[in-house]
């Protein structure tokens, strides 16, 4: 009881919000195949591993299942099945281990064999998956072949919060502890039984080093392939330099490999990026909201929600220190992989940067272009929370809201701006309604595509939001007659901007504000 109380007041600062994002969002689970592709083949317990290099070359077989780039092993190794035969059929004796007298030790009765027995039943089960799996082949029933032998597994799958695991074949991990103590129990049996001439320490250590050997040799591994762990040297250089700057790496990152690359090229230079990855691929919404990022990463130039120039670009990127843009033509050094084409990315970057980005390094590897810091800082909108993803339409880039949507503000200094952009509401003509920091700048009826002015705010320094209301609810294109979409809209935006006219002096604005002394 003490280890899982530690466990559970050490796990749950993480394990809750884990489990409030389950409820907010899919990318933790895994996609329909992968618990079935990430399965132990029932053949893979008692073959050879893929790294064995004495005899595993002859068992090919494994190439050809569907599965077969997983690299996880779940081989036995026979020496320890004997040991585990030895614990099970060669005693009668129910007890691990030998019983002490009383008097000398106090006795804590051990969980029999069956125990052990029991739960190593119970993972070897739940390792082999969803689908009993035999040389790559799925096993078909007897009376139906088109249906598949279902396993324990499948219960896994429905239960909430573990429904999250996609590996089946690490449940060997425990099956391995339980067959080390059974082993490790058949190994005592052979001390007390075989060469009772011979002195028993004497005995425990010849079995101990022949398990060791054969063991060893089951499983010989080497040489163990390797590979060079290569860093472009650009990202060596560049952590030598002063100053605190971020480095932005393009194409954005669509694969965890890529964020991992990412990672370990950041040991190197030790700078801020913007990516990631943890052991699923997640949205990375930062780079989709922000101007400036946006118009980099969208490869067919059309932009966002935003009616954003040059001065909203080098703004957002110099508010975030973005002192350099690398742009990775090869995206996995050293991995047999198709190169992408980048040229749309490298258009991104002569489309927004123009003369003012610098390329100062090139190899075969990566370009890496300079970002000067501008000379002055505007105030810009980034998307928040309550919008749909980007669409394309005849008139430009735009979003769909619900019934409620947000937009951020980050201002370098008080200021004093009007928001202007064109607006369209789903259906009927129906009422919007904004709020600049929780109070309400317009109320109006919006129907078919206009432009409106909203303003002038006093936008303070640093981080303010506008919310978007439809007090008149949602309504579904479905509704409309398109029955394919589903979604629940009710005011698409676009061509979002602001405009200054002024400066500020409203009583939330200071000059020590952070983003104000990272603004000068």
């Amino acid at each position: 009881a003490l280890p899982l109380i530690v466990f559970l007041a050490l796990v749950t600062p993480i394990l809750a919000p884990t489990i409030a994002e389950l409820g907010t969002s899919t990318y933790m689970r895994p996609a329909s195949n992968e618990a079935l592709r990430y399965s132990a083949d029932l053949l893979a317990f008692f073959q050879p591993p893929q790294d064995q290099r004495l005899w595993g070359h002859l068992f090919q077989n494994r190439s050809e299942w569907p599965f077969g780039t997983n690299r996880y092993e779940v081989y036995f190794t026979y020496t320890a099945l004997f040991l585990v035969g030895v614990c099970l059929f060669a005693t009668r004796s129910l007890r691990l281990g030998t019983r002490l007298p009383q008097q000398d030790v106090l006795r804590v009765e051990m969980p029999t064999k069956r125990f052990w027995a029991a739960c190593a039943l119970v993972f070897f089960l739940l390792a082999l998956g969803p689908i009993l799996q035999i040389n790559g082949q799925q096993v078909r029933g007897l009376f139906d072949t088109a249906v598949t032998v279902p396993m324990p597994y499948q219960l896994i799958e429905k239960i909430p919060v573990l429904n999250i695991s996609r590996s089946p074949d690490r449940f060997d991990m425990p099956l391995t502890l339980c067959m080390a103590i059974l082993a490790g129990y058949g190994a005592n049996v052979l001390i007390q039984t075989w060469g009772r001439r011979v002195p028993i320490a004497r005995r425990g250590m010849w079995l101990v080093l022949m398990v060791t050997i054969l063991i060893a040799v089951e499983l010989f591994p080497a040489p163990y392939p390797q590979r060079p762990a290569v860093i472009p040297a650009w990202y060596a250089e560049v952590g030598k330099q002063e100053g605190d700057f971020s480095v932005l790496e393009l194409p954005p990152q669509d694969d965890y490999w890529h964020g991992a690359y990412r990672m370990y090229f950041q040991t190197a230079h030790e700078r801020p990026i913007f990516g990631g990855y943890i052991s699923r691929e997640y949205p990375h919404p930062f780079l989709e909201r922000t101007p400036g990022f946006q118009e980099l990463i969208y490869a067919d130039g059309k932009g966002d929600m935003f009616d954003s120039g040059p001065e909203t670009w080098n703004s957002a990127l110099a508010f975030y220190k973005v002192g350099y843009i690398v742009l990775q033509k090869t995206r996995l050094p050293d991995r047999a992989e198709t190169p992408p084409d980048v040229s749309a990315w490298r258009q991104s970057i002569d489309r927004i940067g123009g003369e003012r980005f610098q390329q100062i390094y090139s190899d075969e590897f990566m370009d890496v272009f300079s970002v000067p810091r501008p000379q002055r800082l505007a105030p810009f909108l980034t998307v928040g929370e309550g919008w749909g993803e980007r669409e394309v339409g005849p008139n430009g880039s735009f979003r769909w809201m619900g019934a409620r949507a947000f937009l951020s503000i980050q201002s370098p200094e008080p200021t004093t701006a009007s928001l202007t952009f064109r607006v369209a509401g789903l259906g009927s003509e129906r009422t919007m309604r904004i709020y600049h920091m929780n109070m309400q700048v317009f109320e109006g009826k919006v129907g078919a595509l206009q432009e409106l002015t909203v303003g002038p705010l006093s936008i303070p320094v640093g981080h303010s939001t506008i919310k978007f209301e439809s007090p008149d609810c949602t309504i579904s294109p479905a509704d409309l007659g398109n029955v394919a979409d589903q979604r629940q809209l009710s005011f698409a935006v676009l061509d979002a901007k602001l405009n200054v006219v002024g400066v500020s002096s409203n009583q939330y604005q200071s000059s020590e504000h952070p983003m104000y002394q990272r603004g000068r």
